[in-house]
């Protein structure tokens, strides 16, 4: 629970950042009327934290202006926005512990796994109008959800000629994935929301993956791993802040630099490490899943 919280922590204080920095921009020029306000494109910057393993990661989504599609009441017409999403999330992580090197290599390492889900999605934002003090909605979307596990290999004393730390990719799935989120937002200022939701990924593909809760070193010193099959269902808490773009110099090099800045990529690939060099390597065999 101590490190769900420490990522729940850090994932708020650098969105309050943000938003502190968007007031700024925006304190200078006219408010515009709030019928405006709410048929702007939006932007969400959220912190991605996966309800039943202690990880965490970010994500954003990128939404048109609303088209109203009907009336809840006389007053509230239900509005739709599309477009799309991109996530990242830290479902699990590990240490072994002190691994002994694989031949010729001697000495030990400092072995440590973790699991990620990735989501790249096509998607529809159903809710009132942005204009709104509290406003519920409900997302929902398609496209490809992927897992990646990975293990970092960190010698206690460096080898000259091999790499200070090696990465090596276990395993990688993508399949196709459906859901929704349901959430709200609480209006902060004219062009700044409070976001928070939940959201269920499904995908009903059957595939084998990696499953480091149950990754072991054995009496040899190798360490082994088992299969298991992908999740069904995941789901995912949001927390973050929703940004109204205007198409203002100062506001779209802002919405700009941000989503670059937020497109920040989470895992391991094979092969890769730090330093430069031969990579390190540890005996690893795998069980098929039970």
């Amino acid at each position: 629970m101590k490190k769900c919280s420490k990522y729940l922590t850090t994932v708020l204080v650098l969105l309050t950042c943000m938003v502190n920095a968007q007031k700024g921009v925006l304190s200078a020029t006219p408010l515009p009327s709030l019928s405006t306000v709410s048929s702007l494109p939006s932007l969400d910057i959220f912190g991605a934290i996966p309800i039943k393993d202690c990880g965490g990661g970010a994500g954003f989504n990128i939404l048109s202006k609303p088209l109203n599609i009907g009336n809840i009441n006389y007053n509230s017409p239900l509005q739709v926005r599309f477009g799309g999403e991109f996530y990242f999330t830290t479902l699990h992580h590990q240490s072994l512990g002190t691994v002994p090197l694989s031949d010729p290599q001697e000495g030990n390492a400092r072995v440590k796994l973790h699991d990620d889900m990735y989501g790249l999605n096509a998607m529809a934002r159903f809710s009132m109008p942005y204009s709104k003090r509290i406003t519920p909605y409900l997302d929902v979307f398609a496209g490809l959800r992927a897992f990646s596990a990975g293990m970092n290999i960190t010698p206690e004393v460096h080898i000259p000629g091999n790499e200070v730390s090696t990465s090596q990719n276990l395993s990688s799935i993508g399949q196709f994935n459906y859901g929704a989120t349901l959430g709200f937002l609480v209006s902060l200022g004219e062009y700044v929301k409070f976001n928070t939701g939940l959201m269920l990924t499904r995908s009903d593909a059957k595939n084998e993956f990696t499953n480091i809760k149950k990754t072991y070193v054995d009496v040899t010193g190798n360490i082994v791993t088992e299969k298991m099959q992908t999740l069904r269902d995941v789901f995912v808490l949001k927390v973050g802040f929703t940004f109204l773009l205007r198409r203002s110099n100062n506001c779209n090099s802002y919405n700009r630099n941000g989503m670059y800045r937020s497109r920040t990529t989470y895992g391991s690939y094979y092969g890769g490490g730090i330093g430069g060099g031969r990579s390190n390597r540890v005996n690893i065999s795998t069980r098929p899943s039970r």
